[in-house]
């Protein structure tokens, strides 16, 4: 891990200096610098899971990834920082289907900082700006939304959130506290970039926190979210969505498709 090559990908510049871990501060600049997205499997190329791989691709290449890709190269960071990590394998709600999904299908931390655990997650797309804290019940405020951990009888923990205003609670995920190990997220991750049944084979995807909001870029459209407030352009070919790529992600397509 070249720590200060991906320091200055993220621009983690605080007060008290780049030695000194802020983990919020630093969850926070990693999803305002790398995007969430899906692009490899669209270009074809295989997602390769170890250290060296992901940081040439996210760090030395400034791509961006899903959560196996984020969420490890996260990993790695904190160690660096030698911080405890616990690997968390979770079911993602879908809303669609009012159900939860497969066991590993999304990879979370569970980092234990400052004296408390708390949940750390840069590889979900539209997730929470800065860690949460372990707390069954309790309310957290965040940009706008509200975080709520429950617990069930059988000891799952479940993420609520709600966008603000009179938004219900929805879920995002349930996951264990038990610790997994990296290689139990393969089989998972390879189904994601093959199956026809994985929603991230479906579509192009990328998006990333901006200041204040969300840029989100498909095949059908770019959403760009500032506030309440949301303004959206159709994308009607290839050409648009390259077009808007580079300008809003500083991606060239054609570039990508040479670097697997």
């Amino acid at each position: 891990m070249n720590l200060n090559a991906y320091l200055d990908r993220v621009d983690y510049h605080p007060p008290q200096g780049r030695q000194i871990l802020d983990l919020g501060h630093l969850h926070r600049q990693h999803l305002l610098h790398i995007p969430f997205e899906n692009l490899s499997i669209h270009l074809g190329h295989p997602i390769r899971l170890s250290e060296e791989a992901l940081f040439e691709k996210l760090v030395t290449r400034k791509r961006g990834g899903f959560c196996f890709e984020m969420n490890a190269l996260f990993w790695k960071v904190l160690e660096a920082y030698d911080v405890k990590v616990t690997l968390l394998s979770c079911a993602v709600y879908n809303e669609e289907k009012e159900n939860f999904g497969p066991e590993h299908s999304h990879l979370a931390l569970m980092v234990f900082y400052k004296y408390d655990y708390w949940l750390v997650d840069v590889g979900f797309g539209d997730s929470f700006p800065e860690p949460l804290r372990l707390l069954p019940g309790q309310i957290q405020l965040m940009d706008g939304a509200r975080y709520q951990f429950v617990i069930s009888r059988d000891g799952l923990w479940t993420l609520m959130r709600s966008k603000g205003g009179d938004h219900p609670y929805i879920p995002m995920y349930r996951f264990s506290r038990v610790a997994r190990q990296f290689d139990e997220f393969y089989e998972m991750c390879e189904y994601h970039q093959t199956s026809e049944k994985s929603h991230f084979t479906h579509r192009r995807l990328i998006t990333r926190l901006i200041p204040g909001g969300r840029i989100t870029l498909t095949d059908q459209k770019l959403k760009i979210s500032s506030g309440s407030k949301a303004k959206e352009q159709a994308i009607e070919s290839d050409e648009e969505f390259e077009k808007s790529l580079s300008e809003h992600f500083g991606m060239d397509w054609d570039e990508m498709k040479k670097a697997k």
